[in-house]
């Protein structure tokens, strides 16, 4: 089975009248509650799909640093996916950036940093984030197109 994860908005599209009869699963997992499966009854070519929006199925309900991730993939597992296909969309602040624009970050807010990163119960190893020193960054901004 293919899984097909949306991102942000994807809770916007309604399968079951662009592709037929749909099964809502919900499961329970050793982590929690995970987003809510549809799997695709009449799929294309008799392929077995199924789709998830990370965020919420009818609306927003979840920002990215509350997403339970790990039940998340164990219960499309419990369910058989071999395979995921996904997007995601990252927003700006800035207006005046375009698609297709490099930036060298001045400052990086990780809101995930407190999520748990493995399905290992041992503790994980710490995340590191090397610094973008004056000359590193001078050295960026001198080649940028």
């Amino acid at each position: 089975m293919i899984l097909i994860l949306g991102g942000t908005a994807a809770y916007h599209l309604d399968l079951s009248a662009e592709l037929g009869a749909v099964e809502r699963i919900d499961q329970e997992t050793p982590y929690g509650r995970a987003f809510p499966i549809l799997r695709l009854l009449n799929a294309p070519g008799n392929t077995a799909l199924a789709f998830a929006s990370r965020h919420g199925l009818e609306q927003l309900d979840l920002t990215p640093p509350f997403v339970n991730a790990r039940a998340n993939l164990w219960a499309a597992h419990a369910l058989g996916v071999q395979a995921i296909v996904s997007w995601n969309g990252v927003g700006a602040i800035n207006p005046l950036l375009e698609v297709g624009d490099l930036l060298v970050l001045n400052h990086l807010l990780d809101m995930t940093r407190t999520r748990v990163r493995s399905f290992d119960p041992a503790p994980p190893l710490p995340t590191r984030c090397c610094r973008i020193n004056r000359p590193l960054r001078h050295c960026l901004f001198l080649t940028r197109p």
